[in-house]
């Protein structure tokens, strides 16, 4: 499930097809002034919009994600950066020599 705390590298995959969920922080200009707020995108399998819903409060944001999106495949990509670093090999596991 996607939280306040790992809303920057967790995504909801669809096991149809390869379209995904996910927030990005951005800002909005209101009333001469920089707003910050938080977007939850669907994103198709090349990455191009499907639909967008912005949020002033990130709270607002982990809500509406999985309310719509939890039927989907949870991915975290923080563990699946960590498992590809650990396949590449180096100094730290023997596969170089």
């Amino acid at each position: 499930m996607i939280e306040v705390t790992n809303w920057t590298h967790c995504i909801y995959k669809s096991t149809n097809d390869n379209d995904h969920a996910q927030i990005s922080i951005g800002a909005e200009w209101i009333d001469n002034s920089s707003k910050e707020c938080f977007f939850v995108s669907h994103l198709d399998e090349n990455h191009l919009l499907v639909e967008e819903n912005i949020f002033s409060e990130l709270e607002e944001a982990v809500y509406f994600i999985n309310n719509n999106f939890s039927r989907w495949e949870f991915v975290d990509l923080e563990v699946i950066n960590k498992k590809s670093k650990k396949d590449e090999g180096g100094c730290g596991s023997c596969k170089a020599h």
